[in-house]
């Protein structure tokens, strides 16, 4: 009898155990876990901004101004906008990313002002492209969808002065026109931001200087012999596609 009991109990608990186990908490499965975004890798791009600043033209000849004056008087006062392209790479080591970049724009940025003690002549500077070569330093935040980076380097750009009579109500004569390529540097900083996945979106300011360039030295022209230079401020916007290495 006593074996029919406790065969009898033995069944009955290997019958419960499936309603017990049913009853017992279940623990979650872990989260996947998430790669944080890496900035390292190379990447290209697209710009668009504003540019406006300050250009001299110094007289080199002694008439009929003054050798090493300011021929306007005052600084010509430049303005335009500019798009283009740009390429980089970089890498990122903790929350700190070093890397180089190199860009390029079409430019329509000018000014001019009448020049010193005349009555209709007019000097002229103008800017058709830009570009720069520039390393960048930056540090990251907000689980690194964001950049906040400074830059600088190498800059050029293409100008090109002119010297001209404009008499109201006549076409203008022209004494002079001459391009020539101005160098000299930049600095900025910069914003940039994960948009999706790869893309990214910047916010950049850069201030440019551009050294002193002779023109009309040999031109054969009329045109008053000048050191022309710039000095000028960039902000524009742009947007990256970063190629994952």
């Amino acid at each position: 009898m006593k074996n029919i009991v406790f065969a009898g109990l033995a069944i009955a608990a290997v019958a419960a155990t499936p309603v017990f186990a049913a009853d017992m908490p279940v623990k979650a499965p872990p989260r996947p876990v998430v790669a944080a975004y890496s900035w390292t890798g190379c990447y290209v791009g697209s710009t668009i901004g504003g540019k406006w600043g300050q250009s001299k033209h110094i007289a080199r000849d002694s008439e009929p101004f003054t050798r090493g004056s300011d021929i306007t008087g005052d600084p010509i006062h430049i303005v335009g906008y500019l798009s283009g392209g740009e390429v980089g790479c970089q890498y990122q080591a903790g929350n700190f990313v070093f890397g180089v970049e190199a860009d390029g724009a079409w430019a329509h940025v000018f000014g001019d002002a009448i020049e010193h003690n005349t009555a209709n002549v007019f000097a002229k500077t103008e800017e058709k492209w830009i570009a720069t070569a520039r390393a960048r330093a930056g540090v990251t935040f907000s689980e690194n969808k964001g950049l906040l980076y400074v830059t600088g380097g190498g800059a050029w750009a293409g100008a090109k002065v002119s010297e001209f009579n404009a008499n109201v109500g006549l076409p203008a004569i022209v004494y002079g026109t001459e391009s020539r390529t101005l160098s000299g540097w930049t600095a900025g900083a910069g914003l940039e931001w994960v948009l999706l996945g790869p893309l990214t979106a910047k916010v950049e300011y850069l201030y440019m200087q551009l050294n002193k360039k002779r023109f009309f030295e040999d031109c054969g022209c009329l045109a008053s012999e000048r050191d022309v230079d710039a000095r000028q401020h960039i902000m524009r916007l742009g947007l990256n596609y970063r190629f994952t290495p």
